[in-house]
């Protein structure tokens, strides 16, 4: 009997021990303003991701309707536990979990996640491209991290958006600089 007790002990430690892939759940859907309605199933999307993400293994940090900031802040700390992962199980192959939901739109192949801080289309930089969140995940890969697939999943409301604000888009995306994907 003492010896069962001991080995669970010890499995239980090597558990504890060890390293779990990092998954990451946003959920924007309560606090949208001007042209962005809530989106009151964001957060039992988000809820049920979580719940999933858990009992698949999966270290899950979350949060609620973040703006701008926030948001690339939680994915600049989604990246840090990646690298953290990797630097603890070298050898192992990782597919970090990334999923959001709430508003979204696309313009010119380019994916808009919609924070909550976004009131209307006036500017593209009120919003987060989905280039942006990829270029922070990638710069893992390039810093001599191999065996890194990311698994993405965007839950968003898609948004028509009316002809002359797919323009003015374009005109933007055109004119500005943009960070080529690494």
């Amino acid at each position: 009997m003492l010896f069962v007790v001991v080995m669970y002990c010890y499995y239980r430690r090597r558990q504890q021990l060890s390293p779990v892939p990092p998954a990451l759940v946003i959920g924007n859907g309560k606090e949208y303003n001007g042209e962005f309605c809530p989106l009151p199933w964001a957060w039992a999307d988000g809820g049920e991701a979580c719940t999933l993400f858990k009992e698949m293994g999966f270290e899950t940090a979350h949060d609620w309707d973040v703006a701008k900031r926030k948001l690339l802040g939680r994915v600049d700390s989604f990246v840090r536990e990646v690298k953290k992962y990797i630097q603890l199980r070298p050898r192992d192959n990782l597919v970090p979990v990334l999923f959001f939901s709430g508003h979204g739109f696309e313009v010119g192949r380019e994916q808009f996640l919609v924070p909550t801080n976004a009131e209307n289309y006036d500017s593209a930089d009120s919003f987060v491209t989905l280039s942006e969140i990829l270029n922070r995940l990638l710069a893992v890969r390039s810093a001599g991290c191999g065996r890194v697939v990311y698994a993405i999943f965007l839950d968003v409301c898609r948004n028509h958006l009316p002809n002359n604000v797919q323009e003015q888009f374009r005109r933007g995306m055109r004119t500005e600089a943009s960070t080529p994907l690494l």
